[in-house]
């Protein structure tokens, strides 16, 4: 196998020249792609922005989506990643026993339906939650 290895090398050099080779253009080993992750600003708008479609989605009216900003902000910062120390309550809208890793699209969507069956509308959410601090 070495034969063959040493064959090939000397047929390489005797076809190019180190001169031309070096002349060359060098490749790209790795090609530049876009982050996969987010930075948490990023993370922190994209989840606004879903949020604000669902709200359209539901019916709810601008003073809703302000409702809806002012509990979320008050939770977790709009933190996808955010955990409470302590409860098992995990991500934007802190909802307990969420899994860590749960995707932005269905942590919105999920403290949408929360909020949808326990208080139905993010005004009265906002409203217990003035008065006892969780919601």
């Amino acid at each position: 196998m070495k034969w063959i290895i040493a064959l090939l090398m000397g047929f390489v050099t005797s076809v190019v020249s180190y001169p031309a080779v070096a002349q060359a253009p060098k490749l790209k080993l790795i090609e530049e792609k876009a982050p996969k992750t987010m930075s948490l600003a990023q993370l922190q708008q994209y989840g606004k922005k879903l949020a604000k479609l669902k709200i359209k989605k539901v019916g709810w009216s601008h003073k809703e989506w302000l409702a809806l900003v002012e509990l979320w902000t008050r939770e977790s910062q709009w933190n996808p990643h955010s955990k409470n120390k302590r409860s098992s309550a995990y991500g934007i809208p802190q909802i307990l026993k969420m899994p860590i890793g749960t995707p932005v699209e269905e942590q919105i969507d999920l403290g949408i339906k929360y909020i949808i069956h326990r208080y139905k509308t993010p005004t009265r959410a906002l409203a217990f939650h003035s008065r006892n601090g969780w919601y």
